[in-house]
């Protein structure tokens, strides 16, 4: 990888699956910022502008694939990759993927699988 670290950005409003998420991509090497709503997602990609976002679908308020939806429409945000993390069934995938979402992972995840999907779509080690 570069020296500088990439940016990425977790919404994932699960305390315990936000810090495991967070930790397993630092040690992949990676600078994490985590949100814990799709709101505080927005506030929080505007304000780092990251390489890539992982996120849940269902949360609180606004839900991922609300996320989605406003992130595509804007133009600041509409070009970041988005991998959606979420337990829920092929349908969700499907939806996901029609709103702009770059990959979609089942939970529970395998980090290692996570880090290779991210190192890809950001064509890191090649």
């Amino acid at each position: 990888m570069n020296d500088e670290k990439k940016k990425i950005l977790i919404i994932e409003d699960e305390e315990d699956t936000a810090i495991i998420l967070k930790d397993s991509l630092q040690a992949a090497g990676f600078r994490i910022t985590v949100a814990h709503s799709g709101m505080e997602g927005i506030i929080r990609a505007r304000e780092i502008a990251p390489d890539l976002i992982t996120l849940d679908i269902k949360m609180p308020g606004v839900g991922g694939l609300n996320f989605l939806k406003r992130i595509s429409a804007d133009e600041m945000l509409n070009k970041i990759p988005v991998i959606v993390i979420s337990s829920f069934d092929i349908e969700y995938k499907r939806e996901s993927i029609k709103l702009g979402a770059t990959d979609f992972l089942q939970k529970p995840i395998d980090f290692k699988e996570l880090a290779r999907t991210i190192k890809k779509i950001l064509k890191l080690d090649q």
